[in-house]
């Protein structure tokens, strides 16, 4: 379903009060046992999810291009494989976030909270992670290419491997080949 609005959804145990993601057409599903969103492979092109709560929630190889996560609660969901690109996370709480794989194009994740995530391999050119928290985050063999740190602090960053062409430093400045 494409321009779904989901705002301050919260993908909590399905009662009588709630619909599930499913529910309202989506193509995710909730698990019983214990409430988390489960939309693997799903098309959330465009969706609207601000606000959701999305905590252990499984989006692995989902389509969520363009789709808004602003300040939504995604701590320790998986997105292994997805498709973020363009996407706006603007706020948004990642801590042991899964993107291994990932593809965050253009995706703004400014002032998120990404502590342990895990961007290995991901592809993440030209994102904007202004002010975000990097603290322990990994960026193994993660292209970076265009990418902006300003404002983050390279604090137990693993950069290992990462294409870190013409990205802007935290400092602001640009580089060239990485170097900050």
């Amino acid at each position: 379903m494409n321009d779904a609005n989901l705002a301050g959804a919260n993908f909590g145990p399905v009662g009588t009060s709630r619909r599930s993601a499913h529910q309202a057409g989506v193509g995710c599903v909730n698990n019983a046992a214990n409430g988390m969103p489960v939309c693997q492979g799903a098309d959330l092109f465009g969706v609207n999810l601000s606000g959701a709560n999305l905590v252990n929630g499984i989006f692995s190889w989902a389509d969520l291009v363009t789709a808004n996560l602003n300040g939504a609660n995604a701590t320790n969901a998986n997105f292994g494989y997805a498709v973020l690109s363009s996407a706006t996370a603007v706020g948004t709480n990642f801590t042991g976030a899964y993107f291994v794989g990932a593809t965050a194009t253009s995706t703004n994740f400014s002032s998120a909270n990404l502590t342990n995530a895990n961007f290995t391999g991901a592809n993440l050119q030209n994102a904007n992670f202004t002010n975000a928290n990097l603290t322990g985050t990994y960026f193994v063999g993660a292209n970076l290419t265009g990418a902006n740190f300003t404002g983050t602090a390279w604090t137990s960053l693993n950069l290992s491997g990462a294409t870190l062409r013409n990205i802007t430093c935290p400092n602001g400045t640009k580089s060239v080949t990485g170097a900050c």
